[in-house]
């Protein structure tokens, strides 16, 4: 791994961050403004008076190019950001394997690194998903720790969670679900089934799927990492097929009775 390579992606990847914060503040302002110069407020079931909806509408004719544009550079410098990330992430010696992943592309992969750091640091696995956010702290899940008393402080440390890093792994567990058709997919489908068959919601079972799908990433990542080799079980394992009607699912399920025969 060269060091110069990580220290660009981690770099790049908090100038990224830093801009995605600055586009949505100001996203979340001129909605703001042009919501109350409608007449509705957030929160609230209260009527705007009439004179502060007109006030509300010049602020909003003044502000909306001012706010747009602010927005249009932010959002463009973010993605100056991804293309330098991109790059850089197909340098890395993990892209050959990566590459292969549909759902898992240069851009995931680079910020990846760049929120996680060098995975060389990281002893097994369990410790990768500490640091992002999908780790079981004395039998309950990493979290964010609220209070200022001694003991939430000391809470807060062993945790170490950061939201970000959670809700990067969320994203791209996502992606994959939806995208990918090899033995992530797989995995989560496998999980969900499990919790379903433990009288879970549906959102709940979802939710936890994915969860275990980042968690099943993550320990490839690291183990690729390490060049150590993936359990072949856990490669195999495949999706189910897609049907469109039952007819299709009748004539799925012969076929494997045929072979089974």
């Amino acid at each position: 791994m060269n060091p110069i390579t990580l220290k660009e992606l981690l770099l790049h990847t908090t100038i990224r961050r830093t801009f995605m914060r600055a586009a949505q503040r100001v996203d979340n302002q001129l909605d703001g403004i042009v919501r109350v110069s409608e007449g509705k407020l957030k929160g609230s079931k209260a009527e705007i008076p009439q004179d502060t909806q007109d006030l509300y509408k010049a602020v909003s004719i003044a502000a909306d190019t001012a706010l747009v544009q602010a927005s249009g550079v932010f959002h463009t410098s973010a993605k100056a950001e991804e293309k330098r990330i991109i790059e850089l992430a197909q340098t890395l010696d993990l892209w050959p394997w990566a590459e292969q992943i549909r759902g898992f592309g240069p851009l995931s992969l680079g910020l990846l690194v760049g929120h996680a750091g060098d995975i060389t640091r990281f002893r097994n696995p369990s410790a990768l998903w500490k640091r992002m956010g999908l780790a079981v702290i004395d039998g309950v899940r990493q979290r964010q720790i609220a209070g200022r008393t001694p003991e939430a402080t000391k809470l807060a440390i062993i945790h170490g969670y950061n939201p970000s890093r959670r809700s990067f792994m969320h994203v791209v567990s996502e992606n994959m679900m939806k995208q990918n058709r090899g033995c992530y997919r797989a995995t989560y489908e496998v999980r969900k089934a499990y919790r379903l068959d433990q009288a879970w919601t549906k959102g709940h079972a979802h939710m936890d799927a994915l969860r275990y799908l980042a968690k099943r990433l993550l320990k490839h990542v690291w183990l690729v990492w390490h060049e150590l080799p993936i359990d072949a079980a856990e490669l195999a394992m495949v999706p189910a097929p897609k049907v469109k009607d039952e007819d299709a699912v009748v004539e799925a399920a012969e076929e494997v009775l045929a072979v089974v025969e």
